[in-house]
């Protein structure tokens, strides 16, 4: 082993050639075998793990490249539309035209619910958000799912926030609110194999009605799953009484994907919900 001085006279040497050491150092390492990791140069060790770390880096460079360029491709407003509904963009969907597509109508979608129907209104202020409401609900995101038999999928499960429906019943208790107490939200946990559909909504000061039911699969119609109520309750203020389910159905999906789900159900309401989890 070189003594320091001896170091420290090759290092000056090197300055002297117009080479700097420590490059000189990770190229000579980097041509000389090592028997095992452990055995290798400090710097070379660094140098190996660090090809990984590059990359790493150049793989995060192209997916931050291509998700701005994406997002260049975006109709204008789109973007600014979903981050204020809450969507979250998701790489892959911004990659095709037909993904762009999807999350431009959906973002509008919200954005008409957000502007021109008031929670537990049902139905909108504008006869022209209306009919754009309608041609996007039924028509032009339906024509674009991306999930086969929808109501077969993983996808289909988790929490639900409900962003609009035209379901009375659920309208009036958003707009009244329960025995004094205000309307706070609306949503669903769905677990599929668990054969189990909650729906919940939630009022001030701890207020809650929640209706429970099963939920299967349709045998026949991917898009369709059956319903059928089994308990529920309402809490109000410490007291929660059980009340009689009734009924059964079926619903549809005519949308799904990782955030959204538009649904209409065997009365003809609909249902938009975002995912919460």
């Amino acid at each position: 082993m070189a003594s320091p001085v001896g170091q420290r006279s090759r290092k000056a040497e090197l300055r002297a050639q117009g080479t700097h050491p420590s490059l000189l150092t990770v190229a000579h390492s980097s041509l000389t075998p090592a028997k095992s990791e452990n055995m290798m140069p400090r710097r070379q060790r660094s140098t190996s793990s660090g090809r990984g770390g590059s990359s790493r880096w150049l793989r995060t460079a192209c997916a931050t490249s291509a998700c701005a360029c994406a997002l260049i491709l975006l109709p204008q407003g789109t973007a600014a539309l979903a981050a204020q509904a809450g969507l979250p963009f998701r790489l892959p969907s911004l990659l095709t035209a037909g993904g762009r597509q999807r999350e431009s109508l959906k973002a509008e979608l919200l954005d008409l619910v957000r502007r021109s129907s008031a929670p537990g209104a049902g139905s909108f202020s504008d006869d022209e958000d209306a009919k754009r409401f309608d041609q996007i609900f039924a028509v032009e995101l339906p024509a674009l799912n991306p999930t086969p038999d929808p109501a077969r999928s993983k996808l289909f499960s988790g929490e639900w926030e409900c962003r609009w429906t035209s379901e009375t019943e659920l309208n009036f208790l958003v707009r009244s609110g329960l025995l004094g107490d205000g309307w706070e939200r609306t949503y669903q946990v769905i677990d599929v194999p668990g054969n189990r559909l909650e729906n919940r909504i939630e009022f001030e000061n701890g207020g809650s009605l929640s209706v429970g039911s099963t939920i299967v699969p349709d045998g026949e119609r991917g898009e369709r799953f059956n319903i059928n109520f089994c308990d529920a309750s309402v809490a109000w203020r410490g007291f929660k009484v059980p009340i009689p389910p009734l009924g059964s159905g079926w619903g549809e999906l005519l949308y799904l994907d990782e955030d959204m789900r538009l649904q209409r159900d065997i009365r003809g309401d609909m249902i938009v919900a975002t995912r919460v989890r």
